[in-house]
């Protein structure tokens, strides 16, 4: 009998250390998605001011307030692109970032329990690939 009563401990043990290793993960994991949503943050502004710049720098060509010179107006023009691509690339980086951060809310206020396969993606990172084409060599 004292045997049964002792695993039930170790278990109960074990289960608590198992959830204390989980909300230090989750803990960790939302400081880092609080720190990369903080980068997100400041590459949008940069991107934006570098738009904004060429944006700018082309008008006052347009204007005839500076010389219409070919270098100044290919860095204007590839500062304006630029900036809008950057900005692009970096408002799914955010989305998805914020998506992430909202899970491990979720996951560590107990509203949602993670399955392996949600184990919160690192944004920048690789993401995990899967063959489609049930592994079938293709000629091309």
């Amino acid at each position: 009998m004292d045997i049964a009563d002792d695993n039930e401990e170790d278990e109960e043990r074990l289960q608590e250390r198992s959830q204390e290793r989980l909300q230090e993960r989750l803990e960790q994991r939302i400081a880092e998605l609080g720190d990369a949503l903080e980068r997100c943050r400041k590459i949008s502004l940069a991107a934006k001011l570098v738009a904004g710049a060429g944006a700018i720098c082309l008008v006052a060509v347009l204007l005839g307030l500076f010389t219409a010179e070919p270098p100044v107006t290919i860095a204007a023009a590839a500062a304006v692109l630029g900036g809008l691509v950057l900005l692009g690339s970096n408002a799914s980086t955010w989305e998805q970032t914020e998506a992430a951060l909202a899970a491990a809310f979720a996951a560590r206020d107990g509203e949602k329990t993670l399955a392996p396969e949600d184990e919160l993606p690192v944004p920048g990172t690789r993401p995990n690939l899967r063959v489609v084409n049930g592994g079938r060599p293709t000629l091309h």
